[in-house]
């Protein structure tokens, strides 16, 4: 009887073995955690499932080269009505349209006609800019790119409010393509078009 029970046995676990043995992918599946990215762009955080923004994207991100490609992209401004709505906590707090806090440089290649436009912000001491980078950025592609920064309802010289169109703290901001880039700033304590560089402001 028990010699019965263990050939039954050896048996069971021999036709385990061939089962398992044919769906190999299933046992060695390892399912990637999704991975974040310091990259934001119209307030939502760009990830590994969430790297294009539809069907027919009018941005996508490539992680490994670190290039946001803008083809025909618009932010809006309803976003931005909710008082958190883009508000990036750092250093400072600073609310933008595309932000980038990687070390690394970040290319942005424009394809088509872009825009990043800020609403009024009247909260004191939130910076605000339609672009914003910590690392180096560089502007690339035959698109075109209009970024207007958000108007401070408090311009005062007491004022801790920023606007700006671009703001790159990297070590620097390249153009670099044959398109077309403009960069506005509304009005402000701090007021720049493009502020790049650690310098560098116009």
């Amino acid at each position: 009887m028990k010699q019965k029970t263990g050939r039954k046995l050896l048996s069971v676990l021999l036709t385990l073995a061939l089962v398992v043995g044919m769906f190999p992918s299933m046992s060695l599946t390892a399912y990637a955690a999704n991975s974040s990215y310091d990259l934001w762009v119209g307030g939502v955080q760009v990830t590994s499932a969430n790297s294009t923004s539809d069907e027919h994207p009018t941005w996508s991100y490539d992680a490994e080269t670190k290039t946001l490609t803008l083809n025909g992209y618009s932010n809006g401004k309803e976003f931005y009505k909710e008082a958190e709505a883009g508000v990036y906590n750092t250093d400072y707090r600073i609310a933008a349209g595309v932000y980038y806090a990687g070390t690394e440089k970040l290319t942005v290649a424009l394809v088509g006609d872009n825009v990043l436009t800020m609403p009024e912000f009247s909260e004191d001491k939130l910076d605000n800019a339609a672009f914003f980078s910590k690392g180096s950025v560089e502007f690339t592609g035959t698109g075109s790119l209009t970024a207007t920064g958000g108007k401070a309802s408090d311009t005062s010289k007491d004022s801790n409010v920023g606007s700006y169109g671009l703001c790159a703290i990297g070590e620097n901001a390249a153009f670099t393509g044959s398109g077309a880039v403009t960069f506005t700033a509304g009005s402000g304590e701090s007021s720049y078009g493009a502020y790049f560089g650690k310098e560098t402001a116009v």
